[in-house]
């Protein structure tokens, strides 16, 4: 997703499509950014397909657990 199209996502009140403890699927996610088209918080052309949302979750994802691997291999390190 484009820099500008999150910025708007996250100025919308009571947020919940990049809410950090919510769980959406690709298709929710989708779903929350159409619902922001018809909202006029974004446009269309700025909604990237579901196999663009896919990836994006899947490389995120990815990177969370690397992260959490690093944290728990340092704690273990001071034990």
């Amino acid at each position: 997703m484009e820099k500008k199209t999150i910025e708007k996502i996250q100025g919308v009140e009571n947020n919940t499509i990049l809410d950090s403890g919510e769980r959406h699927t690709a298709k929710s996610m989708l779903t929350q950014l159409r619902q922001c088209i018809e909202n006029k918080v974004i446009e269309k052309d700025e909604v990237p397909k579901l196999k663009t949302i896919q990836n994006w979750i899947t490389h995120y994802t990815n990177q969370h657990h690397q992260e959490a691997a690093e944290i728990m291999a340092r704690a273990q390190e001071k034990t």
